[in-house]
């Protein structure tokens, strides 16, 4: 499956501390896909895909130690 190695629920718990609203229920199901897919148009908009990639958490997790530490 595309999503075992990724963590849903600490993904988004760093998307609620950057700011997008997404419940930590730690499924990934369509809320949490569509708050990825805004995330990657306005940070990485020549791949949004939805699906949260290596490339979205270390965006993400680069945002989150510039700005919200």
């Amino acid at each position: 499956q595309l999503h075992s190695a990724v963590d849903v629920k600490q993904l988004q718990n760093n998307l609620n501390r950057y700011g997008y609203q997404v419940s930590d229920s730690g499924v990934m199901d369509n809320q949490t896909r569509t708050v990825i897919k805004a995330f990657q148009m306005h940070f990485r908009p020549a791949n949004y895909s939805g699906e949260a990639d290596a490339e979205t958490l270390a965006i993400l997790d680069a945002l989150l130690e510039k700005y919200k530490s």
